[in-house]
């Protein structure tokens, strides 16, 4: 049975947050680091996503569903957050978007 069953040390990486977003006044347009992952069939979940406006770059004047929602535009499958029900939020606010964007 184990010459079936693909051997696999991982099913996903956890990268920081800024491995994947250095400079949130300049975002980057795709992820290396997001597509690398993918192309070897791995999901991707940065860390620390946290809500709190003191943590949140000032770029996102606050709102951090926009800084979840630019990470997602970059293709990561989920984040690892402090406050997992506003990832979760955003996440539900960025797949609207996009189905109104492919209509």
């Amino acid at each position: 049975m184990t010459d079936v069953l693909e051997h696999r040390y991982a099913h996903g990486i956890g990268p920081h947050k800024t491995s994947i977003v250095p400079d949130p006044n300049n975002p980057p347009e795709c992820s290396e680091i997001v597509d690398a992952a993918h192309h070897h069939g791995l999901f991707v979940h940065p860390y620390t996503f946290r809500t709190d406006v003191q943590f949140l770059p000032e770029i996102y004047h606050g709102n951090a569903a926009l800084e979840f929602m630019r990470f997602y535009e970059l293709g990561v499958d989920g984040v690892f957050a402090d406050f997992p029900s506003h990832a979760a939020f955003a996440r539900q606010v960025y797949e609207r978007i996009a189905r109104r964007d492919d209509e």
